[in-house]
């Protein structure tokens, strides 16, 4: 980054020197431009100093020209002064032009090197992350070996200890990452949320699953290291765009239900060896006068109808008969369960956000 730097302070100096060469330049163009702005002055006096003489000459008068002879004179001196500073222009002009070419060469040869550092440096920082990656990787050879030579040790004692099937992963590790990819245990897994693992059969702990951090369903993968990369790239002085992050979670609201129901979305059940949804159902549904924690997003939409009132900002209306408190229920969607949105449209077979449908079929 020190190297980027000082590109832009040199960047910065030399267009300084491109925008003096350019001043100078018209400022000299400025003077070839006035060697001839005391011709017409030359001219006019003389012109004056013509009638002049006429007019004497009618009224038979001797005509005072001295005042301007003086002015005639000094106006050619001025004159015979600018074509000299013209002709030295002209001579300095081509060599200020030259000076222009050679500093706006120099001054792209600059940007170009930038460019080429901001693009090597970037480069730089992944290659030092992908040799970290490499070295973690060949690490994982002597790990790997040790739980498939368990297994193998586990069959050659199987005189001592019978024909006992092998109770943990043992050659399945090393057949994931030949066919799947790199799989770890649950407890490495979003599966270590509880609340994630309700969503799974219970199985669940039998098999071996994609690193929380690889996995598809884990938003926000990487978000701090890039904002970190690209504000030391500004500090830098690299123009950078804002980088795309993942979608902040949405603060919930307490609301209480004035009319209608709203359910708590869709719980689906999830195969743990395959992954895919074996049930999906609408998860409690709450009526008039029930408290739930919603999205805010979804919270204000329903307060703009009118469908229920949020706590702390609307009136909480009077319970109705036969209701002697309002029962609390978090029906919002786990934290920690990071999803794009919500979506509204039918019920399908899988969960896909934050979404609260309304059942208003009574009314």
């Amino acid at each position: 980054m020190k190297t980027i730097k000082k590109l832009q302070d040199q960047i910065e100096a030399q267009g300084k020197s491109v925008q003096r060469l350019a001043q100078d330049y018209e400022t000299t163009q400025q003077v070839i431009d006035n060697a001839n702005a005391h011709a017409a002055a030359v001219e006019e006096l003389k012109k004056q100093r013509r009638r002049a003489l006429a007019e004497a000459l009618i009224s038979k008068k001797t005509a005072n020209t001295s005042t301007i002879d003086a002015r005639i004179s000094n106006e050619e001196a001025l004159h015979e002064s600018a074509q000299k500073s013209a002709a030295t222009a002209r001579d300095t002009l081509e060599v200020i032009a030259e000076g222009q070419r050679i500093a706006e060469v120099e001054l792209e040869d600059l940007k170009t090197r930038l460019r080429d550092t901001i693009c090597d440096e970037i480069v730089a920082q992944h290659d030092a992350a992908r040799d970290r990656y490499v070295a973690a990787v060949v690490a994982l050879e002597e790990a790997v070996a040790g739980m498939v030579a368990a297994e193998r040790a586990w069959h050659c004692a199987r005189p001592a200890i019978g024909a006992v099937d092998f109770p943990a992963r043992g050659i399945q590790v090393l057949s994931d990452i030949r066919e799947k990819g790199l799989r770890v245990p649950h407890t490495a897994s979003r599966l270590a949320d509880p609340k994630v693992a309700s969503e799974y059969t219970p199985d669940y702990p039998n098999y071996w699953y994609l690193p929380t951090w690889a996995d598809p369903k884990t938003e926000g993968f990487s978000d701090q290291q890039t904002c970190d990369f690209v504000k030391m790239l500004r500090t830098a002085g690299v123009e950078c765009t804002d980088p795309l992050l993942a979608r902040v979670a949405e603060r919930q609201l307490k609301v209480r239900i004035l009319r209608g129901t709203v359910s708590t979305g869709i719980k689906v059940l999830r195969d743990a060896r395959t992954d895919t949804v074996i049930s999906s159902k609408l998860a409690e549904t709450f009526g008039p006068d029930e408290d739930i924690y919603l999205d805010e997003s979804t919270a204000r939409n329903l307060q703009a109808k009118r469908v229920v009132a949020v706590h702390g900002e609307d009136e909480m209306p009077e319970p109705k008969p036969g209701i002697t408190s309002a029962r609390v229920i978090d029906a919002s969607a786990p934290p920690e369960d990071k999803r794009a949105g919500y979506r509204v449209g039918p019920v399908t077979r899988e969960y896909a956000g934050n979404f609260f449908s309304l059942d208003m079929s009574s009314y």
